[in-house]
């Protein structure tokens, strides 16, 4: 009988996780479901000369650098368009789509090098240390020294530490 309640419990556990995850997938399909709709957007990013507009309220509430920075009466707190010179156009989208559905994809080692550029320019700390796990996979795997050693150069000039888990 003891078995049996406590098979009862593990399945209770079990289906209530698994209905949480479901609440989840949901919450991040509509999140992008935002994030790919221009309506009621109220901040427009320009990287590379084309604009990227996103919802204040999700980058306050996703991001401490937003949040300050919006809460802070900068000039860019009051404009409507900001320029982000240093950034790239495809990593600030990667971005933002981490932002708004917690996920991003990096389908080439070159996005997640910028990407990672942007998440630590943004304090995005867990999805820079994503970049960082891409880019160790990366390194372990290239042949070419040039590269290998623009990697190490940017690991030292970002503090990347020595073991990613």
């Amino acid at each position: 009988m003891q078995a049996l309640n406590c098979l009862k419990k593990e399945l209770i556990f079990i289906f209530r996780q698994k209905e949480e995850l479901s609440v989840l997938r949901q919450l991040s399909k509509e999140m992008r479901s935002m994030l790919e709709d221009d309506e009621d957007k109220n901040v427009t990013f320009i990287i590379e000369n084309k604009p990227i507009k996103a919802h204040k309220s999700v980058l306050k509430a996703r991001s401490e650098f937003f949040n300050a920075m919006f809460a802070s009466g900068m000039r860019e707190s009051q404009n409507l368009e900001i320029p982000l010179p240093d950034a790239t156009y495809d990593a600030f989208k990667a971005f933002l789509e981490y932002l708004y559905t917690g996920t991003c994809s990096i389908p080439d080692v070159h996005l997640a090098e910028d990407i990672f550029i942007c998440a630590n320019q943004f304090a995005a700390f867990k999805l820079k240390d994503y970049c960082e796990r891409e880019l160790i996979k990366a390194v372990t795997n290239i042949s070419n020294v040039d590269l290998l050693l623009q990697y190490l150069e940017m690991a030292d000039v970002y503090q990347v530490r020595e073991n990613v888990s």
